[in-house]
């Protein structure tokens, strides 16, 4: 499906993994973004305001005509609140109304992705007043006919599986490790069992043509979907996705038949349950869950069924999967997940960029596909604004 916008030969498209492009507080005219395009980024990531009415430097019609006629395609993400906010579902509702109602103040078609840039939340919020701020404002937005997304940025207070239980599709991994508490420095992110579709980096220093700006990077999630960005027809158009399983090959000098049978059998069971996940059921999460915890390797587990390289098991740690009524290997036994496709944190700031860009699905309908190796990201640097 390819969804039209009236005012030119501008399309809601599936962008392709693997794109690079970037997210910036500053306004672009058309000759800012033609030099962009000419440095090889293929979308911008801009700003819509906070409040009811588009504030200066924030995306307005004529810049989205200036991008899109530079051949870039576009995605929007609203700004966050001042560091320390504190979250409500009326909040959540405001936010995202005001969002809806900005992105088509620009011109923006329905059926591609806003995101909220979820960072800098007060410390001593609790994680459901987060989930309820971050529901309101995707209804809000899904209502007016977009596509939610989230940038999980710094101090964003949800855990993994708080970020599974959201009623949204896309995420979006900020360049400071996202699941920082503190939000001066940056740790192990959180990881939604989806996965992120999009991954941003974070540099002090990357500008072009006096443009500040943060890298961007499009991915595959866990199952198989990207964003979906506003392009001229020439890019790509939104096409569907069949499920794609690859069950990986078991190194046969790291694992006794035993072995193989044991986790070709587990491997079997959580390709079946990320099916039923992908497809929106609630069991393929919690198989997913209890085969993670019966290993102790969730992640591992998991993305060997789905063959997502940065969440692939090692074949150390496929060597020491425990036999049934045998002992748990011990910790040194195991080897830790691969993060080849995780961005390098950068120092933590007060403010990440985030991007916007999404496709129409909801969780019931999503299927399951596999994942293309994560592409590294040009480095990226934060806009002077609070941003994801």
């Amino acid at each position: 499906m390819t969804q039209t916008s009236p005012a030119n030969d501008e399309t809601v498209q599936s962008a392709p993994a693997g794109a690079r492009g970037f997210d910036t507080d500053t306004q672009l005219t058309s000759n800012t973004a033609a030099a962009f395009a000419a440095a090889g980024f293929r979308f911008a990531v801009r700003y819509l305001s906070l409040g009811p009415v588009e504030q200066s430097g924030d995306l307005t019609a004529s810049e989205v005509q200036d991008i899109i006629g530079a051949g870039l395609a576009l995605m929007a993400v609203q700004h966050a609140p001042e560091s320390g906010w504190i979250p409500t579902a009326q909040l959540g509702e405001q936010h995202g109304n005001n969002a809806a109602r900005n992105a088509q103040s620009a011109g923006l078609p329905s059926g591609m992705n806003i995101w909220l840039d979820l960072e800098g939340v007060n410390s001593g919020a609790p994680a459901s007043d987060v989930s309820a701020y971050c529901n309101a404002w995707f209804s809000k937005v899904a209502d007016a006919g977009y596509v939610p997304g989230l940038y999980v940025g710094t101090g964003s207070i949800l855990s993994g599986e708080q970020l599974d239980a959201l009623e949204v599709n896309y995420f979006w991994k900020s360049g400071c490790d996202a699941g920082a508490q503190d939000q001066g420095s940056c740790f192990e992110y959180s990881y939604p069992m989806k996965g992120y579709c999009m991954v941003q980096s974070i540099s002090g220093s990357a500008s072009l043509d006096n443009v500040a700006y943060d890298s961007d990077v499009i991915q595959q999630d866990n199952c198989s979907e990207t964003p979906h960005w506003l392009a001229a027809q020439k890019h790509r158009p939104l096409l569907g996705h069949l499920p794609v399983l690859h069950e990986p090959e078991i190194p046969k000098a790291l694992a006794t038949p035993a072995k193989q049978s044991r986790v070709a059998m587990m491997i079997g069971i959580a390709a079946a349950a990320l099916l039923l996940y992908c497809a929106g059921a609630v069991t393929g999460r919690l198989v997913l869950q209890k085969l993670g915890a019966s290993a102790g390797r969730f992640k591992g587990l998991a993305g060997t069924a789905k063959a997502v390289p940065q969440n692939s098991i090692t074949p150390a740690a496929i060597a020491a999967t425990p036999l049934p009524g045998t002992a748990p290997p011990s910790p040194a036994g195991l080897n830790s997940t691969s993060q080849t496709g995780q961005v390098t944190p950068a120092v933590a700031t007060t403010g990440a960029h985030s991007t916007n860009g999404a496709t129409p699905t909801t969780k019931a309908s999503r299927e399951p596909k596999q994942q293309d190796p994560p592409v590294a990201g040009a480095e990226q640097q934060s806009p002077a604004e609070a941003a994801p």
